[in-house]
């Protein structure tokens, strides 16, 4: 909050624009999509990640979640060990999940066909994320017919 904090003329003050803040909780809390989850658009798979100890999300809203999903197959609840910022207190069970569901539509073309293991992102721009255990694809990549790294 401190990098909110803006000094001048030897006092400090807000640069929050707590009007504009105020607007989008309003909008937020007033916008409703749970139709969205009951009857997802053509070709949308939604997937919602609970942390177990965040009361954000309720149990009501869990099970309509997990209703929906067996209607219909397209909607996902996976609960994880973790608080509101379970990016941050649970980050391997995250970027398990955005591996497993987000490679199921495509596999970077550099790795093998195997089953997603855990590992953290790759740090450079353009980096190929290699989950332990995958191996590199030998010979050209199919879709740029660029070499192997």
């Amino acid at each position: 909050m401190a990098s909110n904090l803006v000094h001048e003329a030897g006092r400090y003050r807000w640069r929050l624009d707590f009007d504009g803040m105020e607007a989008l909780l309003r909008d937020f809390f007033a916008t409703d999509l749970w139709q969205v989850v009951e009857d997802p658009p053509a070709g949308t798979v939604l997937h919602f990640v609970k942390a177990n100890d965040s009361h954000v999300l309720s149990e009501d809203g869990c099970a309509r979640i997990e209703a929906a999903g067996a209607r219909h197959g397209r909607a996902h609840l996976h609960r994880v060990a973790g608080g509101h910022w379970v990016h941050v207190e649970n980050p391997d069970a995250v970027l398990g999940l955005l591996l497993t569901h987000l490679q199921a539509h495509r596999r970077p073309a550099c790795l093998a066909e195997e089953p997603p293991r855990l590992v953290r992102p790759a740090t450079s721009p353009g980096a190929c994320i290699v989950p332990a255990g995958w191996k590199w694809r030998s010979g050209p990549d199919p879709e740029s017919g660029a070499g192997s790294p």
